[in-house]
């Protein structure tokens, strides 16, 4: 027995399983529906049948209420009166106060008995959906069309395990149809504003339409050779086999197939749609794209057929693709990622493809066609082998590898290979690699970047531009087109020429062989050929370089104006026209152009030859000449024909500068012979005069020594003593000799350096290191009365005369001091000398006393070190250790205050320094004696203003800077120094300022001091030497100046510790016109 239960949420539901059938359950929000299946065909006890394929039978259904009798059957109870028959072709109709709609459970449907129509809902109310179930029924069509029609707004129908082939279903208003597990072969499923589940049916060649913006899941279903349309609608199509099916998308349609087998298959999708592919598996399956966008991804698909066309849209990702043609017309598709075999991939009629990141093996690209060249394709960072790629129109290929494969630009082509940067789509920025490829160009193409050529085959009839591009790895370059090379490129292929190369601009590097009869132009550029090859055609230069270090010996080389030919290597004969230029090997070294045949120089063309390291090769003995010469190392052309002299220059200079009178270099040779002259000769030598000597086959050089004066070229007055020291080393000495070799410009700084102008530079140093004596015994002078002053520890007074102790002073008491000092600074050249650093450090120490009850009188010692280094090309130090003895006094009226003193300091100075001329050198070093004496004195009148003081001032200072001879030990360039002396008187006037205030029981005293201090006399100290070597030629060497005006700035703090010890700190510096100096004093004084 089956019992059927309809209910609401709170009823409850028994589905047993009874008398060999199945139980179902379905839920939904409007109650749960249960019904029965049987489980095969049998015959129960009144002889009903369940259906099957014969149509007869009778299935049973149970209702709780009283089952109405049918319009179109009857119904008859068994004997307890539970159960209802209905007949073959009957219908049988729930209805019950829950109005669930109509329930067909297990009968056989015909449609000559139902009238060709099964309407469900009937009657639907107008405010709650109802739902509708056909489960376990045979509904078969016979001679007309049976149809089951959901058009009640949202209405459920549900048809789980019917055999329903052929049946005509439609669900319309918003309604709701689910189709599971049923046989639906050749079924008609219209979906039209609603919403339809078909899953897990056999729908085998059905027809499926899903329309005016429905939605459809169409799962797990068997729909081989069935017919979908997806028309303005959603649809997903996933796990289904359909094999031979005919599936459309149109209308702006939105259709994804997933998962699907689709053998032979037809997929289209057209008019606006959108159709997504992925993970299906498909044979033989054709895609059409119009006008609509597709995007395949992981999918495998053979045999293919993919069209694209009508401005349409195509993605193709990570699919496996092999033997299938791809069509793209007038339309954009993208082809990422993918694993492509044997296949073919056109682009047609204004279309675009961008293939990147795929493997492709054994298939063939093309690009329009020899009437269509409106086609854009780019080939971004793939991995291609067996490859043929044809281009027609417009193709840029990025950073791809390919190897084995054939690459044809037609006679409209654009083609351009190069790097792939991040900027194109790559992942990184990768070079191009192409092995074992054949690239064959009739076209416009461009190789650009970083291309490994290996292996491989460039063949050129028509434009090909090289742009930074290196051709590495071997290879050959046919040309029978034009070849235009730009920025800077290497290029190792073998290069056979028939056309025309333009080397335009940049530096292009040909290191693989040159064969061929072509031409090649180089403008505004330069190449660097370095292989051998028998091109017999013209090379060409103009406003270019042609460096040459491989042999090309047939060539015909033309150097027109502006034009460079240079190198070690072999070219054929050449012609050098006015304006241009031959210099066998530039750039530091020498060497021997080569050339096999004629050498033609023409008036105003220039010949620039380099001389060795003074290198002897050998002797020779020229015309005139009485006796062998040396003969140096050079650059030389040597020419196995003739050579025809029309005139020309030659331009003639040692890269080492080791040059001398009475040199050979032999610069020009020639097997059959020379004809003419050359039209001068240039060095940059200014005291040697160069001279050309021609004998029948060869041109040397000659130098001679001239009679300039090493003074002659000094812009300096230094360089012009030092010049004039020079004037009278002996001919042949070594320092002469190295001047010999040197220009102009190089002459000067080696004159600098010859000088030794660091000996008056110290002097300078040692006059200005003289003020820290002074002024260590005026301050102590100035402190050594209770008066306030500047640097005193209390404004209290006592009487000088009496000696009175005033309020903790001591004015009559002897008193020993002590002053540390140190400074830094630097003294400006001045055009002629070189800017001076300079430092000292040291410390004085004196004891004074109250004498004559009105003058306080002591004496000083002190011990110093003083440091000077001279820079630019002086190459020069030194330092002076020094020792200082004087004595002061000083007085005062009142206010009035008078200071004196004198001191002398004996010098005791080491100097070194480095000479560097050309390829001399000499490191030379000297120990001698000076002295500095100097007197001074100072007035002054204090002003007390409360607490404070301040002292206008002047004062005045001779210093005299004597040095004693002195010979430098070292080599050729030694100096020997006369004793000199240099007097210089110093004015300073100013203003000197102090107070007091207390901090405890400590006394401070804060001071300062402003003046400006003017030198009058010799304020450039000299030093009179002359080379040891030398039979005369003294030289008055001037050093740094001093600074005729400068401003003296001190500033310090004095502290009382005692009654009897004072210490102090100051801050000096000194800014003059030509130094400044800046240091630091320590004081300390004690009374006892």
């Amino acid at each position: 027995m089956i019992t059927w239960i309809l209910s609401r949420a709170t009823a409850q539901l028994s589905l047993p399983f009874v008398n060999g059938f199945r139980t179902l359950l379905l839920g939904s929000a409007f109650g749960i529906v249960g019904y029965a299946m049987p489980a095969s065909a049998q015959t129960d006890a009144y002889g009903n049948k369940t259906p099957d394929a014969s149509n007869t039978g009778a299935n049973y259904l149970y209702n709780q209420q009283s089952f109405p009798s049918s319009d179109n059957g009857y119904v008859r109870a068994d004997p307890s009166g539970n159960t209802a028959f209905i007949p073959a072709g009957g219908l049988a109709f729930l209805e019950s106060s829950y109005t669930v709609g109509n329930n067909y459970v297990g009968q056989t449907v015909s449609a000559s008995g139902a009238n060709g129509l099964l309407s469900m809902p009937i009657n639907p109310p107008s405010s709650t959906p109802e739902v509708s179930l056909l489960a376990g029924n045979y509904i078969t069509p016979s001679s007309v069309t049976l149809e089951i029609e959901n058009t009640a707004q949202n209405s459920y129908v549900v048809l789980y395990q019917n055999y329903v082939s052929g049946v005509h279903i439609t669900n319309e208003n918003a309604g709701v149809i689910y189709l599971d597990e049923n046989t639906a072969d050749g079924v008609v499923l219209r979906n039209d504003e609603s919403r339809m589940y078909v899953l897990n049916n056999s729908a085998n060649s059905a027809h499926i339409s899903n329309e005016s913006g429905s939605f459809m899941n169409f799962i797990g279903n068997s729909a081989e050779g069935a017919s979908v349309n997806n028309d303005a609608s959603s649809m997903n199509f996933l796990n289904n086999l359909a094999n031979s099916a005919v599936i459309v998308n149109s209308n702006g349609g939105d259709m994804v197939m997933e998962d699907n087998t689709a053998n032979n298959a037809i997929v289209t999708n057209e008019t606006g749609g959108i159709l997504y592919l992925t993970g299906n598996t498909a044979t033989g399956l054709t895609i059409g794209n119009t006008g609509a966008t597709l995007t395949a991804e992981n999918n495998i698909l053979s045999n293919a057929i993919v069209v694209n066309n009508g401005s349409a849209n195509m993605v193709l990702n990570n699919n496996n693709i092999d033997g299938t043609s791809l069509n793209n017309n007038d339309s954009n598709v993208s082809v990422v990622n993918n694993t492509i075999q044997n296949s073919d991939l056109t682009n047609a009629n204004g279309a675009t493809m961008v293939v990147s990141g795929t493997s492709a093996t054994g298939t063939k690209i093309t690009n329009g066609s020899a009437s269509d060249s409106s086609n854009t394709t780019t080939l971004l960072n793939n991995t291609t082998s067996g490859m043929t790629i044809e281009n027609y129109g417009t193709m840029g290929l990025y950073g791809n590898s390919i190897s084995g494969s054939t690459l044809t630009a037609a006679a409209n082509a654009q083609t351009t290979i190069g790097d792939c940067s991040t900027g194109m789509g790559c992942t990184s920025n990768t070079g191009s690699v192409i092995q074992n490829t054949t690239f064959t160009n009739n076209g416009t193409s461009t190789v650009t970047g970083g291309v490994q050529l290996s292996g491989s085959t460039i063949i050129n009839n028509a434009a090909l531009n090289l742009s930074n591009t290196a051709l590495t790895g071997g290879g050959d370059l046919t040309n029978a087109g034009t070849i235009t090379m730009s920025g800077n490129n290497s290029v190792e292929s073998d290069m056979d020429n028939n056309g025309t190369v333009n080397v335009v601009s940049g530096v292009s590097a040909l290191s693989g062989a040159l064969d061929g009869n072509g031409a090649m132009s180089i403008t505004d550029a330069s190449v660097l050929l370095s292989g051998n090859g028998a091109y017999t055609g013209s090379i060409s230069v103009q406003n270019g370089v042609l460096n040459v270090s491989g042999a090309i010996p047939n060539a015909t080389v033309d150097a027109l104006s502006g034009g460079t030919i240079q190198g070690n290597g072999t070219i054929g004969t050449t012609t050098l026209a006015s304006g241009s230029i031959i210099s066998p090997v530039a750039g530091g070294s020498i060497g021997t152009l080569t050339i096999n045949g004629n050498l033609t120089v023409e008036n105003g063309a220039k010949y620039i030859a380099d001389g060795g390291a003074g290198t002897v090769i050998g002797t020779v003995t020229l015309p005139l000449q009485s006796a062998p010469l040396n003969s140096m190392a050079s650059d030389l052309v040597s020419v196995t024909g003739s050579v025809n002299l029309e005139g020309g220059d030659v331009s003639f200079a040692s890269l080492s500068g080791k040059v001398a009178p009475g040199q050979v270099y032999r610069l020009l040779t020639a097997g059959s012979g020379i004809s003419g002259r050359f039209s001068g000769l240039t060095t940059p030598y200014v005291f040697l005069s160069p001279a050309l000597l021609y004998s029948t086959n060869a041109v040397d050089v000659l130098l001679t020594r001239n009679a300039l004066s090493y003074s002659a070229v000094a812009t300096t007055r230094n360089q012009f003593m030092a010049g004039v020291g020079v004037d009278g080393l002996s001919a042949g000495h070594d320092v002469a000799l190295a001047l010999d070799g040197l220009t102009a410009a190089q002459v000067r700084p080696a004159l600098d350096s010859l000088s030794g102008e660091v000996h008056a530079s110290a002097r300078t140093a040692l006059i200005q290191d003289s003020f820290f004596v002074r002024q260590s015994a005026l301050d102590r002078l100035d402190t050594a009365d209770c008066d306030g002053s500047i640097a005193d520890s209390t404004l209290h007074t006592a009487s000088l005369k009496t000696g009175r102790r005033g309020g903790g002073c001591l004015a009559d008491q002897p008193v020993i001091w002590g002053e540390a000092y140190g400074s830094l600074g630097h003294n400006s050249g001045n055009g002629n000398a070189a800017n001076m650093n300079h430092s000292t450090a040291g410390f004085i120490m004196g004891m004074d006393t109250l004498v004559a009850q009105t003058w306080r009188v002591g004496g000083l010692f002190g011990y110093g070190r003083s440091m000077f280094d001279v820079g630019g090309d002086r190459g020069s130090s030194g330092h002076s250790n020094n020792v200082t003895v004087g004595g002061y006094a000083g007085t005062h009226w009142g206010g009035l205050n008078l200071r004196l003193g004198a001191a002398y300091t004996w010098n005791m100075l080491s100097m070194t320094r480095n000479v560097t001329v050309a390829s001399f050198g000499d490191h030379l070093s000297s120990d001698y004696l000076g002295g500095t004496a100097q007197a001074f004195g100072e007035l002054g009148y204090k002003f007390h203003i409360g607490h404070g003081m301040v002292e206008p001032f002047g004062n005045l200072a001779y210093v005299n800077q004597q040095t004693n001879r002195y010979n430098e030990q070292g080599g050729a360039a030694a100096l020997h120094g006369r004793g000199m002396d240099t007097g210089v008187t110093f004015s300073t006037f100013g203003i000197k300022a102090s107070s007091l205030f207390h901090v405890g029981k400590l006394a401070l005293v804060p001071h300062g001091t402003l003046a400006y201090r003017h030198a009058f006399g010799l304020s450039t100290p000299t030093a009179h030497e002359m080379f040891r070597q030398a039979r005369y030629g003294d030289m008055d060497i001037a050093g740094v100046p001093l600074s005729v005006n400068a401003a003296v700035v001190d500033a310090g703090l004095t502290a009382k510790l005692t009654d009897r010890i004072d210490v102090g700190l100051s801050y000096t510096g000194q800014y003059g016109n030509q130094s400044v100096d800046s240091g630091a004093r320590a004081q300390a004084r004690f009374r006892f």
